[in-house]
């Protein structure tokens, strides 16, 4: 049998407002993208990308998500 962890998905709370590890999560990943997209698109600048395109990128899929 299969015993999973009982934690607070609550990683901070102030009054009602809360806010959870999953959301920490996209924000954490959200950032990474536009970093490491960043840092990419300068090593390499023969595939063409620019920090515009990046962002735009991160916008259509924040949407998505």
């Amino acid at each position: 049998m299969l015993v999973h962890p009982q934690f607070d998905p609550v990683a901070i709370a102030i009054g009602p407002l809360a806010v959870r590890w999953y959301g920490l999560m996209y924000m954490v990943a959200f950032i990474l993208f536009v970093v490491l997209g960043r840092v990419h698109a300068r090593r390499r600048p023969e595939l063409g990308w620019n920090a515009q395109q990046i962002d735009d990128l991160l916008f259509y899929g924040v949407l998505g998500v």
